[in-house]
């Protein structure tokens, strides 16, 4: 299976961190939170160090 190639990037301002989620489709901004949100679940609920970009990837197709 090849891995998703769509990149959609999401900012947080009071972090200053840039997600970019790669999904199989573009994704909206309700779908990248939730992608996001399982990512902090998976570490703890510790956000990244500032000026960081963090890169998920997701199954949505």
């Amino acid at each position: 299976m090849d891995e998703p190639n769509i990149v959609s990037k999401f900012y947080h301002p009071d972090w200053d961190v840039t997600f970019a989620v790669c999904a199989y489709r573009k994704i909206t901004k309700v779908e990248g939170a939730k992608a996001i949100e399982a990512f902090l679940i998976r570490n703890n609920r510790r956000p990244p160090r500032r000026g960081a970009m963090v890169t998920i990837y997701s199954r949505l197709r």
